[in-house]
């Protein structure tokens, strides 16, 4: 059965699965890094995947027609938004709700903003 399969996958398409695969992971770190909130990454995920349509469409100069493009673009985005998604909340849950005290604007008006000693 796997002999079939992979016998079938050819040089040009095993090497744009290693292309997204490399994608998805780095796509997968930056999110991390630089998307604080979980709600926010599919937003940032599809922009990614949008815009690797329209440069791809520009320079092929057509829409991919091919059903392997749309399983593999589809397959990868999906993949990237569930696990950046995951690590983010991951991350929330180990860094914890903060709660500050509220603080007590007349005396801070009174005081010039000069720290105060509990």
């Amino acid at each position: 059965m796997a002999d079939r399969l992979f016998s079938r996958v050819s040089a040009p398409q095993l090497c744009q699965i290693t292309v997204e695969l490399n994608l998805c992971f780095r796509s997968i770190y930056y999110m991390y890094t630089l998307i604080r909130r979980p709600r926010l990454i599919l937003d940032f995920a599809l922009t990614l995947v949008f815009n690797h349509l329209v440069l791809t469409t520009y320079y092929s100069a057509s829409i991919p027609t091919s059903l392997f493009f749309w399983l593999v673009m589809v397959t990868g985005s999906v993949w990237t938004v569930v696990a950046a998604e995951q690590l983010c909340v991951k991350r929330e849950m180990t860094e914890g709700l903060v709660i500050s005290r509220p603080r007590d604007e007349a005396e801070e008006m009174e005081m010039g903003g000069v720290a105060r000693r509990e």
